[in-house]
């Protein structure tokens, strides 16, 4: 959503937004982003509220869904092993994504099984990201387990070809933090996949501080975003 203008002239204005006509403000959301301005400025906002329409249709799809708070729950780990990497405990969404709608779903395969439902929330191509905060143990090296399937695309395609899926631990020791390996290459006919991968942290890594689990998806050929579920997410010390 844009504003209109480039300046108030030191004014407070009020900006009021009808989310509902926006195409990507959908599923459940898990967190805003403003950047008032692209070049050097000053600003001050007031506030910043959320209110419901009083004439708005209540939700009557039959997915199971759960909102995460604001506060991200794998935000708290300070351990070498994943939060809810079963997505059994519907309150609680422990992987965040920068360009994606992260919610735990009822598995469409097997009743009474939850999992993680990543879709992307932005248009064209995008390497589609579900991330946790964690602690490893520089030199140690983990075995690495998950299940993923592909659900499509962020132009409603549900067949998806090929897809690249990527397993990234991040930590301090390059310049970008990113030790990318890719791990499958699926599509949507191949159902659930199951990724087993042996990690090793560098021994001479000290900086724990930029320490995540990361998993995502590269776009298609036709660069178009690739939207996944996982579940029996872990990682475990060998």
């Amino acid at each position: 959503m844009n504003l209109s203008k480039n300046t108030t002239d030191g004014e407070f204005v009020e900006y009021t937004f009808d989310m509902a006509t926006n195409p990507l403000w959908a599923g459940t959301v898990t967190g805003i982003r403003f950047d008032p301005h692209n070049k050097n400025g000053s600003f001050a906002v007031d506030y910043i509220r959320f209110i419901k329409d009083p004439n708005a249709k209540a939700d009557t799809a039959t997915t199971t869904t759960t909102t995460t708070t604001s506060s991200d729950p794998s935000k708290g780990n300070i351990t070498d092993t994943l939060i809810n990497g079963d997505a059994e405990d519907t309150t609680k969404i422990a992987f965040s994504s920068d360009n994606a709608i992260t919610t735990i779903v009822e598995d469409p395969d097997k009743a009474g099984n939850h999992v993680y439902k990543i879709d992307s929330k932005k248009d064209g191509q995008n390497w589609l990201y579900a991330r946790q905060d964690v602690k490893y143990v520089a030199g140690k090296t983990y075995i690495v387990e998950f299940d993923v399937k592909i659900t499509g695309t962020n132009d409603g395609s549900k067949d998806v070809k090929e897809a690249s899926i990527n397993l990234n631990p991040v930590y301090a020791d390059t310049p970008r933090n990113d030790h990318n390996s890719e791990v499958a290459k699926i599509g949507t006919a191949s159902g659930w996949y199951h990724v087993k991968k042996e990690i090793t942290i560098n021994a001479a890594s000290t900086d724990r501080s930029k320490d995540q689990f990361a998993i995502y998806a590269n776009p298609t050929a036709e660069k178009l975003t690739v939207n996944y579920m996982l579940d029996n997410l872990k990682i475990t010390a060998k």
